[in-house]
Order: structure tokens, then sequence, then C-alpha cells
């Protein structure tokens, strides 16, 4: 027995849900979504959310916050192969 399915493909966008999940597909962008979590993929750009966390793959990153952002992990790794820029009125590193 197959499991039921549906799929819409129209030009350059493909969708199909089925049991394993929602696979979409616009031009350059796709998006999966399954049991194991969200992958997004546009030009060079992979976004992971899953069991193990958040993987980002990018040439660029920029993040904003209007208040306060906090990141608490027993690692963190900041590897710069240029020039890491860090501007605070005071910032604490221990």
């Amino acid at each position: 027995m197959v499991a039921p399915a549906v799929e819409v493909s129209c030009e350059d966008t493909n969708v199909l849900i089925n049991s394993a999940g929602i696979s979409e597909e616009v031009a350059e962008i796709t998006r999966e979504v399954s049991a194991e979590g969200h992958n997004m993929m546009a030009a060079e750009v992979e976004v992971n959310i899953g069991v193990s966390g958040i993987t980002d793959e990018a040439p660029m990153a920029t993040m904003e916050f209007e208040a306060t952002t906090e990141i608490n992990s027993p690692m963190i790794d900041e590897i710069a192969d240029a020039i890491l820029s860090i501007d605070a009125a005071v910032a604490e590193i221990l």
C-alpha cells in the first residue's frame, strides 16, 4: 500500500506533500519539512533546524536585535579568517 501524496508542479514551482513531510522548490529555493526538522536552501545559503540544533551556512550573515540577546552554551567558537570586530559600550569576556 502506498501512502497518499499530493504533488503540484507549475513551471519552476514544485510542492510535494506526503507522510514523510513537505518538500517545496521555487526556482533556486528549496524547503523541506519532516520529522527530522526543517531545511531551507536559497542560493549559497543553507539553514537547518533539527534535533541537533540550528546550523547555518552562508557567505555572509548579519543579526540585528532591538533589545537583549542571550547566548548560553557550554562551548562557543568564534572564528574569523580576517577581522573580528566587537563594538559595545561594555564588553565582558571571561
